[in-house]
């Protein structure tokens, strides 16, 4: 018997086989990844003891996600997204091999260079593929669902992922723990092998003009634009994910574990309302353009709060409440960009969210790095969480349109010109 409308929960987008391993997949990609960051950029501090060092590991990952993700973008619609995903995960397992050695990680030097590159191009032909493949295994009516349950699974791994790394780097070392990075992903290229073909369009043909496609879309519509922009700046200014060592060893003396314990607390704030959502029939609910303003405010005013706190708990707390902000906005804005882009641009629209999501974190780790190393590292993330606040203001008079989207479900996706 089919649910009524106003019944259905979103953890019912579950029940397709492909979706659960998709979701799985991803999980553990995820875990992998957060669980890997954490060790790199202990190993980095403690060897180099810069801030700026810290930012320029998310510059150099940043570098190719903006050099190749349109080219990312037209192959994930054109050709298998399965297989991408798993050419990109074996590359996810070279380099955690390269970490495992126990050499300390110069991020300037050509060895530590090449393999953050090399990390950075695997995410930007990793993403577009495992974003646009959700959609095409879901009913539109489940899209926005499956996304919340997606968003759940990996703010789950999110909180996970560090907690364990924090736990691990203080008993094993920050080398040897990327053996179990590893085999976290070879399972998830497993799952991804066994997700069921979705049904595919004619793939259009390759020229400069498609390539660019994804991004005219954007420009072209102003609910993508502004969603996307607005979460470039806020997270661009306000991210101290980079930061964390620095709070956790010379602000707070918490050590290892009490790095894990931060990285982890803004995703166990942003799993706690991703389960919410999941479990509720409503989902995100009404007046959804107005909540996304109001999560990014929230957001920059909790990301204030950590900036000034002194002790580890009231830090937790203020990064938990950012994290559950951040996770109500990235469901709105997630479903903003699949339900206004038709099937067949999804993987070059989503190549263009990525650069925007990108440029926001490994960008924003990389503009932290260097506020820290001029004015301190409260100070950096103080002014980060006052502009966030300020953006989303700013973005409810530019973008009047973001604020009138009430279901989203209603949103209406406009043709390719």
């Amino acid at each position: 018997m089919k649910l009524a409308a106003d019944t259905r929960r979103p953890a019912d987008a579950l029940r397709t086989v492909a979706v659960r391993r998709l979701i799985a997949a991803r999980f553990l990609v995820t875990f992998a990844l957060h669980f890997q960051v954490v060790a790199v950029s202990l190993k980095v501090y403690q060897h180099s003891g810069r801030a700026i060092d810290l930012g320029f590991i998310g510059l150099v990952q940043f570098a190719p996600m903006a050099l190749f993700s349109l080219a990312a973008g037209q192959l994930a619609d054109r050709f298998d997204r399965r297989r991408i995903m798993v050419g990109c995960i074996v590359i996810f397992v070279l380099v955690g091999l390269a970490f495992a050695r126990p050499d300390p990680i110069d991020v300037r030097g050509l060895h530590g260079l090449s393999l953050l590159l090399a990390l950075g191009t695997a995410r930007a032909f990793y993403g577009p593929a495992a974003t646009s493949l959700l959609p095409a295994l879901v009913k539109r009516s489940d899209v926005s669902n499956a996304i919340l349950c997606q968003s759940f699974s990996w703010q789950v791994a999110a909180v996970c992922g560090p907690a364990a790394a924090g736990l691990l780097c203080a008993s094993l070392g920050t080398s040897d723990i990327q053996f179990f990075v590893v085999g976290l992903l070879a399972t998830a290229a497993f799952f991804t092998l066994k997700i069921a073909p979705a049904s595919r369009h004619q793939p259009h043909a390759a020229s400069f003009r498609s390539l660019l496609s994804g991004v005219k879309y954007v420009l072209r519509n102003p609910l993508l634009l502004g969603a996307l922009s607005l979460d470039l700046v806020a997270v661009l200014m306000a991210g101290a994910t980079a930061l964390l060592p620095i709070f956790a060893t010379d602000l707070l003396s918490s050590g290892p574990l009490g790095l894990g314990l931060l990285r982890a607390a803004p995703a166990a704030g942003g799993a706690a309302v991703a389960l919410v959502l999941a479990l509720r029939p409503a989902g995100v609910g009404r007046r959804s353009g107005a909540k996304l303003l109001l999560s990014v405010a929230t957001f920059g005013i909790a990301t204030i709060g950590f900036g000034l706190s002194n002790t580890l708990w009231l830090s937790l707390i203020s990064l938990a409440i950012a994290g559950a902000s951040d996770m109500f906005g990235a469901a709105v804005r997630n479903s903003i960009v699949h339900l206004a882009t038709p099937p067949h641009m999804r993987g070059r629209v989503s190549s263009v969210s990525l650069v925007f999501m990108g440029a926001s974190n490994e960008l924003g780790e990389f503009e932290s790095g260097l506020l820290a190393q001029a004015f301190g590292a409260r100070a950096a993330v103080v002014v980060g969480g006052l502009t966030a606040t300020l953006s989303a203001c700013f973005w409810d008079r530019l973008f009047p349109g973001l604020r009138r989207i009430d279901r989203l479900e209603d949103i209406q996706t406009e043709t390719e010109p």
